[in-house]
């Protein structure tokens, strides 16, 4: 055998096979990439006693698959395969004839054949594409192409098809059928009950909501855009490095996006997130003159004050200016948080986005969940009076909360010369045999520190099951 070293070098494992029969002076030696199959081994062997000990090859049995053509000179071809995959859901013409095998295709080694290939589906059934075969010629049907290995035609149910495994390797929108593959390497849009992962490295855009698949695996990053796409899947798994996100932020509510996941369980794992910081309100741009911030908690002035949303946005003590109220039920908190004022020095900061989970199940956090607004950004040491975004909302309805960092992480930045914004919203509705409920009051800010956010566990779920319970007992 050979083996690849860390040098990049190639390591000979050399022995002699004693089945070779053989005590010439002759030998050859092959690379492969990959282990023999012993049907393989035979192959090589027959060759070697063809090639160095002139042994008559009409009369040498090979393998199932392979021939010597001997109708001028030598040559060893192999079989190759050309049906529906599976061996179900339609039928493989090759050459206007059919895939049988006394009909079938030889392939001279290390050359390629030219073959004609129509693929016919059965009733009930669709054509989706050639499995073998490269992306430029993979959808044509029927197609002319030279091959040199197996290829089967994928048919798939017209409806209510085996769910099926995608992966997104594309760099556009969710919609593109191209950005998809599955385990047959065949494009296509998933649907219900399938399963979908984001590989690390790659972003996936959604703009629309999804059916509800039977799982979703985010290792790179998935964006959601609009207020009303929602992620449904019975499984949604944020590994190490993966992010669930939204769109930018904006100037006003009806072009905003959120993270909204409907499913049965949640697991953000240890480096994971969902990551909606600074995705609410627009925080403007440094630019001559000041401009009060967005939204509905944005100081009506443009001077030293923050932004409010689940408290009071911090202000200093000069002209008398305060914060706006509080607002956003806490109940049920739904509003991203406002922006900051800019001025000539800096930018303001951008409110922090919304975070909705509907979780039938457990929701297990290892990782992160963020919300928080943005610090202002002035440039230098000049004193400014441009201020941070206030925090935006966490929304949690699950059976069952648990993890190293169920919190998520609560960021509340502080400036003496840049007034901070206050933390924003964050509700969970669990089962309570499980939580203990808490509940933070809301607090007015003072000099450079905005007011606390709201944190509460709920008897939601409790009180469902025994309006069940209760409906049952008649």
């Amino acid at each position: 055998g050979i083996t690849d070293t860390a040098t990049h070098g190639l390591r000979f494992n050399c022995a002699w096979y004693s089945d070779y029969g053989l005590t010439g002076d002759y030998y050859s030696i092959r690379i492969y990439d990959r282990p023999l199959a012993t049907d393989e081994i035979e192959v090589n062997k027959a060759v070697d006693a063809v090639r160095f000990f002139g042994a008559d090859a009409s009369t040498i049995t090979l393998p199932d698959g392979w021939r010597f053509d001997t109708s001028s000179g030598v040559k060893l071809e192999k079989r190759l395969s050309l049906s529906a995959k599976g061996g179900v859901g339609g039928t493989v013409s090759v050459n206007g004839g059919s895939a049988a095998a006394e009909n079938a295709v030889w392939c001279e080694q290390g050359g390629t054949v030219t073959v004609t290939l129509a693929a016919a589906a059965a009733e009930g059934y669709v054509f989706v594409g050639w499995y073998g075969l490269d992306d430029s010629v993979k959808y044509v049907n029927p197609v002319s192409v030279s091959i040199e290995k197996d290829v089967y035609a994928v048919f798939h149910r017209a409806e209510g098809r085996v769910p099926l495994s995608f992966t997104w390797t594309g760099v556009g929108g969710w919609d593109d059928q191209s950005g998809w593959s599955d385990e047959d390497g065949m494009r296509g849009i998933p649907v219900a009950g399938d399963s979908v992962t984001i590989p690390a490295g790659k972003t996936a855009t959604m703009t629309n909501s999804s059916p509800r698949f039977a799982s979703v695996t985010v290792a790179g990053t998935l964006v959601t855009t609009n207020w009303m796409t929602c992620l449904v899947a019975d499984a949604v798994t944020i590994n190490n490095g993966g992010i669930l996100t939204c769109g930018a932020a904006t100037t006003n509510k009806a072009d905003m996006s959120r993270v909204w996941v409907v499913c049965s369980n949640m697991t953000i794992a240890a480096g994971g997130s969902i990551d909606v910081d600074g995705k609410g309100y627009l925080g403007l741009p440094k630019s001559p003159g000041y401009h009060v911030g967005y939204g509905p908690g944005a100081a009506k002035c443009s001077y030293n004050v923050g932004s409010s949303h689940g408290g009071y946005g911090s202000y200093k003590w000069i002209h008398n200016y305060r914060p706006i109220q509080p607002y956003d039920d806490p109940a049920a908190p739904a509003e991203p948080g406002s922006s900051g004022c800019k001025n000539d020095w800096g930018r303001g900061g951008s409110g922090g986005g919304v975070v909705r989970i509907e979780a039938s199940g457990e929701v297990l956090v290892n990782g992160t969940i963020l919300a928080s607004g943005e610090d202002s950004s002035s440039s230098g040491n000049t004193p400014n009076h441009d201020t941070a975004g206030s925090g935006g909302s966490v929304w949690i309805d699950c059976d069952f909360w648990r993890g190293h960092n169920p919190g998520g992480r609560r960021k509340r930045r502080q400036s003496h010369s840049k007034p901070s914004r206050n933390d924003g919203r964050r509700r969970m509705h669990c089962n309570p045999l499980r939580h203990r409920a808490s509940d933070s009051s809301r607090s007015l800010g003072h000099d450079d520190i905005g007011g606390g956010g709201t944190l509460a566990f709920l008897r939601l779920f409790l009180e469902l099951r025994q309006r069940r319970q209760d409906a049952l007992r008649g």
